[in-house]
């Protein structure tokens, strides 16, 4: 009797270990999938393929068969949907990048830069929450503003047919 009560005592804390190695492995795997995502969606803004950027622009990957992943869009530094706190460090090198874009020079021709905060969101195995995991990026403003004006003035060889 009292070796049955052990094995079963082994046999629930092993199916409890797997149980949780096997949730923690599907957490894994949704927070690959989101930065994937992410990633490509990122890349998306970057070549100036996504329209009517406003900050707050929300969405879901049902294009890429994830529709339970879904997306938050913030546009600059100032932006409500940032998600999270600036630390010190931060602060400091916004400042710095501040400062810089202010004492350059007008013959300068680089692009503005603006922050950009993707929050993608998915569920989580272990209960009825959600899950998030945010990118963050400097993005060339023309991309986001999708001014191929100043594209064009800027690499003329690389504009694509499509827009010209």
């Amino acid at each position: 009797m009292v070796a049955l009560v052990m094995i079963a005592t082994v046999f629930v804390l092993v199916t409890q270990a797997q149980r949780e190695s096997v949730a923690k492995a599907a957490e894994a795997r949704s927070q690959s999938i989101a930065a994937r995502l992410g990633e490509q969606f990122m890349h998306r803004i970057e070549a100036g393929q996504v329209p009517d950027l406003v900050d707050g622009l929300e969405g879901d990957f049902s294009v890429d068969d994830y529709g339970q992943f879904t997306w938050l869009l913030g546009i600059g530094d100032g932006s409500d949907f940032s998600g999270g706190y600036l630390d010190e460090t931060e602060v400091v090198l916004r400042e710095f990048r501040r400062k810089a874009e202010e004492e350059r020079s007008e013959d300068d021709i680089l692009p503005e830069r603006t922050r950009i905060f993707l929050t993608i969101s998915y569920p989580s195995f272990r209960d009825d929450t959600r899950m998030e995991f945010q990118i963050e990026t400097l993005v060339d403003t023309w991309a986001i503003e999708q001014d191929f004006t100043l594209f064009e003035q800027l690499w003329p060889e690389l504009m694509p047919t499509a827009i010209q």
